[in-house]
Parts: structure tokens; C-alpha cells; sequence
């Protein structure tokens, strides 16, 4: 089945705009699953209006590589940490490789094409979304670079624990066969690129942070209406 890129991202943004205004990032998290749960079940309903197929017509072979454009000598801890679990979100896994002409490490999502551009797009909202917040946190006073980078560790926790707590829901209706089959379908496509690519995480031990940290994580919590969600936002693993 062909792949239309450009389809594919006006159809993300446009399912993202559906989610609602957003006032904190931890509000972006739940509507980037939201988002990628109707993009799924709308590429899905589209290609069984098209051409007859299952919920699940993908195979193995439809999981790649694909490279992302974000290039850095160095990725910031709280960008790894969304970046691993933004992954999981969508069905991919994703890893980090070193290129030689860029002189720069790149990003490799690992899943189908659909899944991995969608990914990388909810990666740029979502860091769109904690330097938003930050610039309010720094237009608040003078902040010191670290201070700054407290703010955005903390509030990339608060979002961390929303992803965690839906990939945890995600794996627990999996292993009771339970619950809608686009979610199901995430958790196979995970275990599959496991197998397939040998994916595997280290682990990074956090450093100690200051106030800039707790402010972060008050601000993500955001205005208005947030679903409560509880679980453990423990370091991430990062990439290598």
C-alpha cells in the first residue's frame, strides 16, 4: 500500500488541532494520544474502505528505518526522554545513530512510515509545547541557563508520567486481549520491531536539579480540566 507523506501530515496536524487548545504539556500529551489514536483508526478505516483490509494488514516488512531531520552533537536529557516514549506512543521504537557528513547524531524511528512520521511530528509539538511554557517561566524574572533547563526537565516528568501511564494501559489490554484494536495493534507493532531491529536501552543516571525543576513540573500541570493520572516518572532510558 503506498504512503502518501504529505497526506499523512495534514491529517496528523489537522487530528491534533481536533484535540483542543492545549495550555500545558501535560494537556499536549493526552491530545497527541488522542491525535494518534484517530489518525490510526482513520488510516485504518480508509484502507478497508479502499481495498478490503483488516485492522491489522501490516506486516514485518512494512517496519523500517526511517531517519529523522532533528540532528544534534548532543540531545538534552528532557528531549530523550520524550523521545523514547513519544516512540512508544505511536507504535515505533527509535534509536540514535552517528553521521559522519553531519558530524552530528541523528534520530532513527523504527516502525512503519505512517507510524514514524507521525511520531517525529508529535516530537516537535510537544517540544514546541515545553518551550513555550519556558519562555513564560523566563519572562517571569532573570533565569539562569540552569535554572532553564531545570524548568524544561521538569516539565518534560509531568508529561512523561501521561505517556507512561498510556503506554501501561496500552500493554495491560494487550495482555488481556482486551480493549480497542488500534491500541492492541501498538503494542504488537512494539514487540515486533523488538525482535526485528534488537532494540535495546541503556540507562542514565539523572542529575540533581534545583527550584527550576518543581516550578516546571506546578507549570506542566496546566489550567482547565486534566485527566488524573498516576504511575511512576522514574528516569527513561536514553539512546545509543
Amino acid at each position: 500500500m503506498s504512503v502518501d507523506l504529505e497526506k499523512i501530515k495534514t491529517r496528523y496536524r489537522r487530528l491534533l488541532a481536533m484535540s483542543g487548545d492545549v495550555n500545558s504539556p501535560h494537556e499536549a500529551a493526552i491530545a497527541a494520544r488522542r491525535a494518534a489514536s484517530l489518525m490510526r483508526k482513520y488510516d485504518l478505516d480508509e484502507a478497508v474502505c479502499a481495498d478490503g483490509l483488516p485492522e491489522d494488514a501490516w506486516t514485518v516488512d512494512d517496519l523500517v528505518g526511517t531517519f529523522a531531520e532533528l540532528r544534534q552533537k548532543r540531545t538534552p536529557q528532557w528531549i530523550t526522554s520524550l523521545v523514547i516514549r513519544v516512540a512508544r506512543l505511536h507504535g515505533c521504537e527509535v534509536r540514535r545513530q552517528w553521521c559522519e557528513e553531519a558530524q552530528a547524531y541523528r534520530l532513527q524511528w523504527l516502525g512503519t512510515v505512517a507510524d514514524a512520521l507521525a511520531a517525529e511530528m508529535c516530537l516537535d509539538y510537544l517540544i514546541q509545547q515545553v518551550n513555550q511554557l519556558a519562555k513564560t517561566y523566563q519572562a517571569g524574572g532573570q533565569r539562569t541557563r540552569m535554572e532553564m533547563t531545570d524548568f524544561r526537565t521538569g516539565a518534560t516528568a509531568e508529561i512523561s508520567r501521561t505517556i507512561d501511564q498510556i503506554i501501561k494501559e496500552q500493554e495491560t489490554a494487550h495482555a488481556a486481549n482486551t480493549g480497542d484494536p488500534g491500541e492492541l495493534m501498538v503494542v504488537s507493532k512494539r514487540q515486533a520491531i523488538r525482535a526485528r531491529f534488537d532494540v535495546r536501552y541503556g540507562t542514565r543516571r539523572g542529575r540533581a536539579v534545583g527550584d527550576g525543576y518543581a516550578t516546571g513540573e506546578a507549570a506542566a500541570k496546566g489550567v482547565g480540566v486534566r485527566r488524573s493520572v498516576h504511575g511512576s516518572g522514574g528516569p527513561a532510558g536514553y539512546l545509543h
